[in-house]
């Protein structure tokens, strides 16, 4: 269903709606931008062939096409993170997110993912927010990952649940599928929060830069 948010008002669909998987982000808060346009498109052929090709395998998909900026551990304190989400987006631009194909993160996250290329503009604003969130108080979770070695990306299917051949099997797959060309300009940022198998928009930021 769609949902209403607070601050910045905007209706928009909830990013995960598994139960499954719901209960695996229990605790977590997430910033993350969404996915629109040709750039939604693209993920969701990819994702509707995936799934077509996986048939009944256990395997989870993201209701909205999305790519995570943080993630903040169980019990982080919202509002510390609402203030830190909002002087980060006052100071940038709206970005720019474009198709660079598709991949998988292996074992042990065993995830298909469409990879969104990594622009200057993109990793710099990565790294303002990581800097932004340190100087904030706001725990290094689940460990700082450097911007070189970020990938950015939209995740199509978790595959978790698969043993090792089934998910070897899902990974070649995924490999041979080719996305349409696709790119969008992410405008906002939303932060939302996992609670009680439920996810919970807590605000909606506009790229202001």
């Amino acid at each position: 269903m769609p949902r209403r948010l607070t601050g910045r008002l905007a209706i928009s669909e909830p990013f995960i709606t598994d139960p499954a998987h719901l209960s695996l982000l229990d605790g977590q808060r997430c910033v993350l931008l969404r996915a629109e346009g040709e750039l939604a498109a693209a993920h969701e052929r990819v994702r509707d062939e995936l799934r077509s090709l996986l048939k009944d395998a256990p395997v989870s998909y993201p209701n909205t096409a999305h790519v995570t900026m943080r993630a903040f551990p169980a019990g982080t304190d919202l509002d510390t993170i609402r203030q830190t989400v909002e002087v980060w987006a006052r100071a940038t631009k709206p970005l720019h997110l474009e198709v660079d194909g598709v991949s998988v993160f292996g074992s042990p996250f065993q995830i298909v993912v469409v990879v969104i290329r990594k622009t200057p503009e993109l990793a710099d604003a990565y790294r303002r927010l990581l800097d932004e969130s340190h100087r904030a108080g706001l725990p290094d979770w689940p460990g700082t990952i450097a911007v070189d070695e970020w990938v950015f990306h939209l995740s199509v299917a978790y595959c978790g649940d698969l043993d090792a051949r089934a998910w070897e099997r899902a990974a070649e797959l995924a490999r041979s599928l080719t996305p349409n060309e696709g790119c969008d300009l992410a405008g906002n940022v939303e932060l939302v929060a996992f609670e009680g198998r439920r996810e919970h928009a807590l605000g909606t930021f506009a790229l202001r830069g």
